[in-house]
């Protein structure tokens, strides 16, 4: 004889699906996980679309200024002559597209599942996640490295006093805590000069560059700061006004010729395909939000179903977006020679 009725508590509200509510606290659990791991997405410009390929950033040039001789006009005195107190703003646009989707999942036969003793899908989802969230912030990184590198004539509109090339490339002889340090003060004595925003300034390190920093007493030192770190647990918050980030997600690969399917941006330009370049030489990059833009077309979404024909659980979590620089003026690297 038949039990009735049964409990499953994975349905949702009694349904037809039983599984449902599974899927949904792995997809929470999933997003938590990214959210958890991401670090950089947050820093720069993000911008989310319904739909479409791509969306594009105005970048506008700079006002003028003229001291005004009284009862002069200010359309100026003939007819087509051009006049000395209106500006003529320039802009320009960058198009960011999305690229082909991101994926990351885990397919469990059933057996297994059915024989485990502890709960898998934890461990799964905080791997999902990361995994997710790495790409991300490698992506991220990449672009922002490429922005530091780009000269900012070939993207500002005429008119605009551009930040030397060589300046935002500069080098260090040696990865020693000091030379990082100085590094970074130069930097943000180049941003001022260039009148680039205090607020959002970043710094993101690789973790041997991180520590090397942190280890400088200077700047740590309550005596002389206001409490920027702590030489104990090797932690630093922030130096020349920029606030310090330690990530993993530097690469250190030579991949300027690598092929980069799927990707629809090209941040790089001659030097690079898609996200890849060199990266044997950089240790950081400091910028502010309007150096890279992201265009997010589906943020983390997750998909479940069960397969007869293979006797398991597929599940697969995705996002849809794509990067490119802005403003090149606002990132630096910090790399060795």
């Amino acid at each position: 004889m038949a039990v009735n009725p049964i409990t499953r508590p994975g349905a949702d509200n009694g349904g037809a699906d039983k599984q449902a509510l599974f899927y949904k606290l792995w997809a929470g659990e999933v997003l938590t996980a990214f959210h958890r791991e991401n670090k950089l997405l947050g820093l720069t410009r993000v911008k989310t679309i319904a739909s479409g390929k791509s969306a594009a950033f105005p970048i506008t040039g700079v006002a003028t200024t003229a001291y005004h001789v009284a009862g002069e006009s200010v359309y100026g005195t003939d007819d087509g002559q051009t006049s000395t107190y209106l500006s003529n703003i320039r802009g320009k646009e960058i198009e960011i597209f999305v690229d082909d989707p991101v994926v990351s999942g885990v397919f469990v036969p059933e057996i297994d599942r059915l024989m485990n003793y502890f709960d898998e899908r934890s461990i799964y989802t905080a791997e999902v996640g990361a995994a997710l969230a790495e790409k991300m912030d490698e992506n991220i990184l990449s672009t922002l490295q490429a922005s530091a590198y780009k000269d900012p004539a070939d993207v500002n509109p005429t008119g605009v006093t551009n930040m030397p090339t060589a300046d935002k490339r500069a080098t260090i002889a040696t990865e020693t805590g000091d030379n990082i340090a100085t590094r970074i003060f130069d930097i943000a004595e180049l941003f001022d000069e260039y009148n680039i925003p205090k607020m959002g300034r970043t710094c993101v390190l690789k973790p041997s560059a991180y520590h090397k920093l942190a280890s400088v007493t200077d700047l740590v030192n309550k005596d002389f700061t206001s409490g920027a770190g702590d030489t104990t647990k090797r932690e630093i918050m922030s130096v020349a006004g920029f606030n310090i980030v330690m990530s993993n997600a530097f690469r250190s690969d030579d991949a300027d010729l690598v092929a980069a399917p799927g990707v629809r941006n090209d941040p790089w330009g001659t030097i690079g395909i898609g996200y890849n370049a060199d990266f044997t030489k950089q240790l950081g990059v400091c910028f502010v939000p309007d150096a890279m833009a992201t265009v997010r077309l589906k943020e983390i979404g997750v998909d479940a179903e069960h397969s007869v024909e293979r006797r398991g659980d597929l599940i697969l979590s995705d996002y849809i977006a794509g990067h490119n620089t802005l403003r090149p003026d606002c990132a630096a690297l910090i790399q060795l020679a």
